[in-house]
C-alpha cells in the first residue's frame, strides 16, 4: 500500500507515526502531482487544511482520509470522525482492505460578474440601507444596551457564548466550562492593554485575506465541504481568524461574535434559486434586509454549531440559512440556540433546501467558506454530486 501525508499547520511527522505503525505502507509527504500508485491520500489538519486541498484532492480522485488536528475540524466531525483514534480506526479498516469509503457532495461557489447588482432602488423597495452605512449608530440595540441596564445582560450572555463553545469543543455541550469565560476575560485585557488593537480590528480592510492564486476570479470554481457565508458570518470568521491558533479552536467563533455585532448592521441581499446544480434560470426567492446568510453542506460549523441540523452531504442539496433583520440584543440571546440547532423556530430565521443559488448586494460584500475568505459577491452557490470519497470509521 501506497499513501500520501498532507501536514496542515501545526502538524509533524510525529502525528503520522501512529499511521505508519498501523500498517505497512510506503508513505510521501505533500500533495501528490498525480494519482497514479498511490492508495489514499490523509490529511492531518483542520477545515481550513482541508478547503486549501479540496480542488487537487477533487482531481487526484482517491480515497481522503481527515485527521482532525485543526482549530476548527466540523468537516472531520461531520464524518464521525471526531478524534485522532476515530482517524486511526478508520485507516487500520481501510488497511484491511474494509469497504469504509463514503462518497459525498461538496459545495462550489462561482463569482460572478451581473449587467447590474442589486441597485440603491431595490434596496430602498427591501427596507435596507447601503452596505457601506454598516456602522454602529447612537439608536442601535447594542448601543442602547451599553448606556444603560442591558449591559449586564450583553456580558452574561457573551459569557454564557464562550462557555458554551468550549463545552461543544470539549464533547461535552452541557458543561459550561470556566476556560471559555477566561478566555473572553483575557482577550478584553489584551484590548485594554493596546488600545490600537482595537482600531485595527475594527477598520474594514485591517485583517488581512489570506492572497491565493486565482483565488475570486470570475467564473473560477472554488469548493467547499462544510458552509460557506456571507454577511455577519463572514465578519465573525474574518476576526476569529486574527484569534491566536489555540483560541480560535477554543470557542473562537463565538468569542468573536459581540465585536463583530459592534460594527454590523443588516444588509440588503437578493437572493434567487434554482431547481438543480449548474442551472441558467434562476427564480427570485427574496429581497429583503438580512443579517446573515448561509449555505451548508454539513450540518455544523464554527466548532460545533449545528447551523443547518437537516443538512446531508449525499442529496445533492445546500441547506440555505438566512437570517433576517434582527436585533443584536435578541441575536446574542439566541445564539446559544444554534449549537443545538433549535434556531429554526426563531420567526427572523429561514431555513430551506436549494440545489443552486445566486447572490446579488448592494455593493461586493466577503463571502467566506470554511472558515476562510474567498471571494466577493455576486456569486453563486451549486452542489458538485458525489464528487470526493473519504475514508471513514464505518
Amino acid at each position: 500500500m501506497r499513501a500520501a501525508a498532507i501536514l496542515g499547520l501545526g502538524s509533524s511527522t510525529r502525528d503520522l507515526e501512529p499511521f505508519q505503525r498501523a500498517c505497512a505502507a510506503e508513505w510521501t509527504i505533500g500533495l501528490p502531482a498525480e494519482s497514479e500508485g498511490l492508495d489514499a491520500i490523509l490529511v492531518f489538519g483542520g477545515d481550513g487544511t482541508v478547503h486549501r486541498h479540496l480542488g487537487a484532492l477533487v482531481k487526484l480522485g482517491l480515497p481522503v482520509l481527515v485527521v482532525p488536528a485543526g482549530s476548527g475540524n466540523d468537516f472531520a466531525r461531520a464524518l464521525g470522525l471526531l478524534r485522532e483514534r476515530d482517524s486511526l480506526a478508520a485507516w487500520q479498516k481501510f488497511a484491511s482492505h474494509e469497504e469504509n469509503i463514503r462518497v459525498v457532495d461538496l459545495g462550489v461557489i462561482t463569482p460572478i460578474k451581473l449587467e447590474a447588482g442589486l441597485s440603491a432602488r431595490a434596496a430602498q423597495e427591501a427596507g435596507g440601507e447601503p452596505a457601506h452605512r454598516n456602522r454602529l449608530s447612537p439608536e442601535s440595540d447594542l448601543a442602547v444596551a451599553l448606556k444603560g441596564p442591558g449591559l449586564s445582560r450583553a456580558v452574561r450572555a457573551a459569557k454564557f457564548i464562550a462557555a458554551l463553545a468550549a463545552g461543544v469543543r470539549g464533547g461535552h455541550p452541557e458543561r459550561f466550562a470556566q476556560p471559555g469565560v477566561q478566555a473572553c476575560s483575557d482577550a478584553k485585557q489584551r484590548h485594554e492593554a493596546d488600545p490600537r488593537r482595537d482600531a485595527v480590528e475594527s477598520a474594514p480592510d485591517a485583517l488581512a485575506r489570506p492572497s491565493l492564486p486565482g483565488q475570486g476570479a470570475l467564473g473560477k470554481t472554488i469548493y467547499f465541504s462544510c458552509v460557506a457565508g456571507v454577511g455577519l458570518d463572514g465578519e465573525i470568521s474574518r476576526r476569529a481568524n486574527a484569534l491566536p491558533r489555540w483560541l480560535r479552536g477554543h470557542g473562537g467563533y463565538a468569542l468573536s461574535l459581540p465585536a463583530a455585532l459592534l460594527r454590523f448592521r443588516p444588509f440588503p441581499l437578493k437572493l434567487s434559486v434554482a431547481a438543480e446544480p449548474n442551472a441558467r434560470e434562476f427564480f427570485l426567492r427574496s429581497q429583503q434586509p438580512v443579517t446573515a446568510a448561509v449555505f451548508a453542506n454539513t450540518p455544523v460549523y464554527g466548532g460545533g454549531m449545528k447551523i443547518a441540523p437537516r443538512a446531508k452531504m449525499d442529496d445533492g442539496q445546500l441547506d440555505v440559512c438566512v437570517i433576517r433583520d434582527i436585533s443584536k440584543l435578541k441575536l446574542l440571546g439566541v445564539f446559544p440556540s444554534v449549537y443545538f440547532g433549535r434556531h429554526l423556530g426563531i420567526r427572523e430565521v429561514e431555513y430551506f433546501p436549494a440545489a443552486a443559488a445566486r447572490v446579488e448586494t448592494e455593493r461586493p460584500l466577503d463571502v467566506y467558506a470554511d472558515g476562510e475568505y474567498v471571494c466577493r459577491t455576486p456569486v453563486e452557490f451549486n452542489v458538485a454530486r458525489s464528487c470526493l470519497r473519504v475514508i471513514v470509521p464505518g
